[in-house]
C-alpha cells in the first residue's frame, strides 16, 4: 500500500470515528427515551436506521464541503494566475513607456562604467 491509499484511509478511519461520537453524542443527549427521529417522506425513521440516515446526511454534506472548497480553490488560484499575468503586462508596458527617458541615462552609466574599467586595467 502506498502512502497517499494510507492516508487516504487514515482520513476515512478518523472521519467515520467522528461521525460515530457525533451520533453517539446526539442519541445521548436526550436519553434512552428521547424522541430523535429522522422523517423521509413524511414517515419517522429512528433507531439504528435513523441514525444511518443521519450518518448518511453528515456524510454528503462533507462531501459538499469538500468539493466547494476544491472548487474555491481552484479559483483562487486562477485568479492569482491572471493577476501575476496582469501585473506583468502593465509593468512590461511601463517600462516600455519609460525606455525613452530611461535609455540615455542608461547609456550614460553604462559609458561611465565602461571608462572607469579601462582606467582601472
Amino acid at each position: 500500500m502506498n502512502t497517499r491509499t494510507r492516508n487516504y484511509l487514515l482520513s476515512f478511519a478518523v472521519l467515520l470515528v467522528i461521525a460515530a461520537l457525533a451520533v453517539g453524542a446526539l442519541l445521548s443527549f436526550g436519553g434512552h427515551d428521547a424522541n430523535w427521529a429522522v422523517t423521509v417522506d413524511g414517515d419517522s425513521v429512528d433507531g439504528i436506521a435513523g441514525a444511518g440516515f443521519a450518518f448518511g446526511g453528515m456524510v454528503i454534506g462533507l462531501v459538499a464541503a469538500v468539493f466547494a472548497l476544491v472548487i474555491v480553490g481552484a479559483v483562487l488560484a486562477g485568479v492569482s494566475l491572471f493577476l501575476m499575468g496582469l501585473f506583468a503586462f502593465i509593468l512590461l508596458i511601463v517600462l516600455l513607456a519609460l525606455a525613452p527617458v530611461v535609455l540615455p541615462v542608461v547609456l550614460l552609466i553604462a559609458a561611465i562604467a565602461y571608462i572607469a574599467r579601462r582606467k582601472q586595467a
